[in-house]
């Protein structure tokens, strides 16, 4: 991924059957009397280069690897080798150690064993005790026998174990590693201003259709402590809770086992204030994974508790193209953020190219993905997750894209636990809080049915999902009045068509327990007659190809000319028509007032516009014009579209 920050500070324990959340409590250890007169043994571990670490780091940025902050000492600390023990009269016991790496902002530690009787504690803190984690007790152990912890500001910690007399023999702790922060941790996780200027804090207004979905994402500390990846929640058909959690497989390169999966660190507001980093899952188990398409489906070791009031994420793996994505992650390791695309995704290979194995998303409209956001989820126009960040090019500043591996091409390796049987391929999201029942609920009417690439024997029908309380499994396609095939997606290739024939078509949905939404509003569309066009003689694109300026090539039924570096629409095949290029287009204000949208045009012209919602959502439409009344949109964000073919110009603006 891109330019490489850091990071994170989490609060974390780990379970099994019970959320890992710390139980409270504090070190008593220094309220003892041996504790005020005697000195804890102190380990000190070697340097640590930061310079070579750097540049390290920088060799790793091009190489896609999970972004690092801190560096991973081996070490081997265990009650019988390391610290001392302290007996009280009455039978109690501590056993304490402090360690030391010289320079680090943070220190966190990783447990490659851990387990704690009933009534035993365990705490981890600085010399000062201005940052405590713990008390870590019976609640934290694991079916694996680890634990990974949070950073701990400064480069000393001390670790403490209090072991009352009821307990006998000595505790199962191994520490594993010692996590040495050479990025600074706490300095650089303040809020939106370490990840790029360009990025959007969820807690602004441009979150509030995504809070739901927002709820599901969360930062990930991988193994060791040493990197860190996001991901999100995701819902299987059950609708029954069960933490299945979707992430990158190039971020799975250690023990998921030990991994900290950090909820709801964003900002309380939309101000440079840094959020809580209290909530957290330690441990996870692996379902599935693969390089193809970059994924991972883990389960957490615990699902998060009411508390933490996460939210559980739809998904689609249709294949459907979406018109806009959304993009909800931890840049840097950053308090959490938004990114918008307003253009449709296309279908690619990693890094571009011939393949479909992944969505490319060309140009973020608003915001951008940085090292940190690997793994985070892609939303659909549905708000539903179709991928997870593989890697790519994008940064504030800058033009380029991203990749994100698509969910429908890792779908049949997955879908044993998403959905049983594998024949549901879109779920809405589930929200704990919200209750169950038999499902006698049907499906909303799809809407905006409209057909497009109308030729003389076929053409293409598309339209905007039904939601559902479970989950749409197939959309009915009547022609005519008559069933023609019934599609999982959004959009159907209708063939064996005559000629110079009107159509019309009407579409239903349908969900997994047979019930049927109404009948979509009809489209009619007449097939062109038979004959030549403007794409006669024009080669076909081929991408082993090299193209000069001024070539012409067709794709997709479509004709398309290089011009500046780039492919511009020119029109399509069995249409002679031509689209002119768009002229300059300007806000005269904005925030707009007065109800009315005043635009600078250098040009007068015919363009279609929309305008839509923060969630995608067209509010208004029709031919642009240097007044656009806006009295119908309630105040808020929104966004001005104008196109002219496949050409596009995007402004944002706010209505007050």
């Amino acid at each position: 991924m891109k330019n490489i920050v850091t990071a994170i500070c989490i609060l974390i324990g780990c379970v099994v059957g019970h959320a890992q959340i710390s139980q409270g409590g504090k070190p008593a250890f220094s309220d003892e009397s041996f504790g005020k007169s005697s000195s804890v043994p102190l380990e000190i571990l070697p340097s640590v280069n930061v310079s070579k670490l750097l540049k390290e780091d920088q060799k790793e940025k091009e190489e896609g690897l999970p972004m690092r902050f801190a560096y991973a000492h081996d070490v081997n600390f265990t009650p019988a080798n390391s610290g001392k023990w302290y007996t009280k009269s009455n039978g109690d016991k501590y056993w304490v150690l402090e360690i030391t790496s010289k320079g680090a902002h943070s220190l966190n530690l990783t447990f490659s064993k851990f387990h704690l009787e009933k009534g035993a504690q365990l705490f981890i803190y600085n010399p000062q005790k201005t940052d405590v984690k713990g008390a870590f007790t019976e609640f934290n152990n694991k079916v694996s026998g680890r634990l990974g912890t949070a950073p701990v500001q400064g480069d000393r910690v001390v670790v403490e174990y209090f072991q009352p007399s009821s307990v006998k023999g000595m505790p199962q702790l191994a520490i594993e590693t010692v996590a040495h922060d050479y990025k600074n941790v706490y300095g650089l996780a303040k809020a939106f201003g370490d990840s790029g200027s360009c990025n959007n804090n969820v807690a602004c207004a441009e979150g509030d259709p995504w809070r739901d979905q927002i709820r599901s994402v969360a930062m990930i500390m991988l193994a060791n402590g040493a990197r860190i990846c996001t991901g999100a929640l995701i819902n299987n058909a059950a609708n029954d809770g069960t933490p299945y959690f979707l992430t990158a497989n190039h971020c799975t390169g250690s023990d998921v086992t030990n991994w900290v999966f950090v909820f709801n660190y964003e900002s309380p507001g939309c101000t440079n204030v840094d959020g809580s980093t209290s909530q957290s899952i330690s441990g996870s188990q692996l379902m599935n994974k693969g390089s193809n398409s970059d994924y991972a489906l883990l389960k957490l070791s615990a699902a998060p508790p009411s508390s933490y009031n996460v939210y559980y994420s739809g998904w689609d793996a249709t294949g459907a193209a979406p018109s806009n994505t959304t993009g909800i992650h931890h840049p840097s390791g950053d308090i959490k953020k938004i990114s918008f695309d307003y253009e449709a995704a296309t279908v690619s290979a990693y890094l571009g190219g011939a393949g479909t194995t992944h969505w490319e998303v060309s140009d973020w409209n608003d915001g951008t993905t940085e090292p940190g956001s690997s793994g985070s989820p892609l939303f659909d126009h549905n708000q539903r997750i179709i991928g997870q960040l593989h890697g790519g090019y994008a940064a504030c500043g800058n033009d380029r894209g991203d990749w994100y591996g698509r969910l429908s091409v890792s779908y049949p390796n997955i879908c044993e636990w998403l959905a049983p049987g594998c024949q549901t391929k879109t779920v809405n999201g589930y929200d704990p809080s919200g209750g169950g029942g038999e499902d006698t609920e049907a499906p909303t009417t799809p809407s905006q049915l409209r057909a497009s690439n109308v030729s003389n024997t076929s053409l293409t029908l598309s339209w905007n999902a039904s939601t559902d309380n479970v989950g749409v499994t197939a959309y009915e396609i009547f022609q005519d009045n008559l069933q023609v095939t019934s599609v999982a997606g959004t959009s159907v290739e209708i063939t064996n068509l005559t000629a110079n024939t009107t159509y019309s078509f009407k579409i239903r949905a349908r969900d997994a327990a047979g019930n049927q939404s109404q009948f979509s509003a009809a489209v009619e569309a007449t097939t062109t007659d038979t004959g030549g066009g403007i794409c006669d003689g024009v080669a076909p694109w081929d991408f082993r190809a090299t193209y000069e300026e001024g070539d012409r090539v067709v794709f997709s039924g479509r004709l398309y000319e290089r011009k500046n570096s780039r492919w511009n629409f020119i029109g399509f095949c069995d249409r002679n028509r031509t689209v002119p290029a768009i002229s300059g287009i300007q806000l005269q204000e904005n925030p707009v007032k007065n109800n009315t949208l005043r635009l600078q045009l250098h040009e007068k012209s015919n363009m279609p516009y929309q305008i839509m919602d923060m969630k995608g959502r067209v509010k208004l439409s029709g031919v642009l014009s240097s007044e656009v009344p806006v009295q119908s949109l309630k105040k808020g964000m929104y966004i001005l579209k104008v196109r002219n073919g496949e050409e596009a110009t995007i402004i944002r603006f706010v209505k007050q």
